[in-house]
């Protein structure tokens, strides 16, 4: 598990074991259901176009959105999927940005934090850096 910013954790699936340590705990994987209270997103590792999917990027964008909103109320966040670095990142990169960090810097950012593999799928890593962020 990787602490980013403070009170945002992103990990593996192991990590569920304690959920009950967070206030919001996100399950960004479909065969990964998240515990009584969480927020399941359903996810697969899909490696195409994210702009053609208009309601895969207003999903993302709000869980992202509601993930940010709770770190900044100083709730901890927990983002897990099987191995804690695609899906899960994806979220945790659209947070950061609705945090603040600008765009070209949060890929570089979650690899050097959680590990060189996180955003290894490129459609993550270009929603990520690409998407509109509002607010």
């Amino acid at each position: 598990m990787t602490i980013l910013p403070k009170h945002l954790y992103q990990g593996p699936r192991y990590c569920l074991e304690w959920a009950d340590s967070y206030d919001l705990v996100v399950s960004a994987a479909r065969e990964i259901k998240a515990p009584p209270g969480g927020i399941h997103l359903k996810l697969e590792d899909v490696r195409t176009d994210w702009r053609n999917w208009p309601e895969f990027q207003d999903e993302v964008l709000d869980v992202a959105d509601e993930v940010a909103r709770e770190v900044e109320a100083g709730g901890k966040v927990l983002v897990v999927c099987n191995m804690g670095l695609n899906r899960s990142g994806l979220v945790v990169g659209l947070a950061l940005r609705f945090l603040g960090m600008p765009a070209d810097k949060v890929v570089d950012y979650i690899r050097d934090k959680r590990s060189s593999d996180a955003l290894s799928n490129s459609t993550f890593a270009d929603m990520v850096e690409n998407a509109h962020i509002w607010g």
